[in-house]
């Protein structure tokens, strides 16, 4: 089974010789491979990449994009490396910890031949040995259900998701022209009506959330993305079965809905007919009214 690591970059060139480090340390590297979609950087990560594949230690695939977004750069992957049967995507300021590429492939094949399982999800702790997560009681066991469930139930954990390739061959990233961000869950929950994912309480990875991260980008990020951030709440709305989660997501749509007009100087293209947008949309516009306010000069 090819196994590929991707790993999406924007101007990230001073974190990269880390991982690639923690690539090389792996036991069975000679069966990894590491796919680097550059998305438009303007710092020195081709030519840092260029002298890792003169070292010839493990398999690495360059690409070249236009600033076009995560999204699109994994969409690029997905499209262009279809030999592969299975993406672990691992951001360029994350490492992996030594020798786990064993028990990562092993989890990999545990699942291969299961149609019902279209991706892993494994996690990560920082610097101090603290497993990531929105909850400080973590569960010590491997659950398997559809993303939208496990939120709901255990809270948001950090780590690195990888998708079988039934699933890459199917569903892609939504991307819309002018914007650069997607919610990284976006795919997970397009997926949900066909496949759940394995939530791994193996711990793989070690991470620390970086000053010009997306993580730490905040509202204003998002503001400016605004159709993406539709897509985002709308899968939220229609996934969840707490009323509260559906009522502040419709809220969030139309206010991003109000946002994508002024960017795309158009209406919106999608027109559901959920009765929770509906009723929210006059919510939806004072929020829209609020943050542009807020964020007057910076969203010019």
């Amino acid at each position: 089974m090819r196994i590929a690591v991707v790993t999406p970059t924007y101007n990230r060139s001073d974190f990269l010789k880390e991982l690639y480090v923690s690539l090389i340390n792996q036991n069975g590297r000679e069966s990894l491979s590491w796919i680097v979609i550059d998305d438009g950087s303007n710092d020195s990560t081709k030519k840092i990449i260029e002298n890792f594949k003169k070292e010839n230690l493990i398999k690495i695939n360059y690409i070249y994009q236009k600033n076009s977004g995560k999204a699109a750069a994994l969409n690029l992957a997905f499209n262009t490396f279809k030999l592969f049967d299975f993406f672990l995507i691992v951001d360029s300021d994350d490492r992996l910890m030594d020798n786990v590429y064993s028990s990562i492939e092993t989890e990999i094949l545990k699942y291969k031949d299961d149609s019902n399982i279209g991706a892993i999800f494994f996690r990560y702790m920082n610097s101090t040995n603290e497993i990531l997560s929105s909850k400080k009681d973590h569960i010590d066991k491997t659950v398997i259900m559809k993303r939208s469930e496990h939120d709901s139930r255990y809270g948001k954990y950090d780590g690195c998701v990888g998708y079988y390739k039934r699933v890459t061959s199917k569903y892609n990233y939504p991307t819309f022209y002018g914007e650069n961000y997607l919610g990284p869950t976006v795919l997970q929950l397009m997926m949900e009506d066909e496949f759940e994912i394995v939530f791994s309480k193996k711990v793989i990875g070690i991470a620390e959330y970086q000053e010009s991260g997306l993580t730490n980008s905040g509202r204003l990020l998002r503001l400016k993305n605004p159709n993406g951030m539709k897509v985002y709440s709308f899968l939220i709305l229609k996934k969840t079965n707490s009323y509260t989660l559906k009522i502040k997501y419709a809220i969030y749509y139309n206010m991003y809905n109000y946002f994508s007009r002024i960017f795309s100087n158009k209406r919106d293209d999608v027109q559901e007919k959920s009765k929770y947008i509906k009723i929210t949309k006059p919510f939806g516009y004072l929020l829209y009214v609020y943050y542009k306010n807020k964020y007057k000069e910076l969203l010019k």
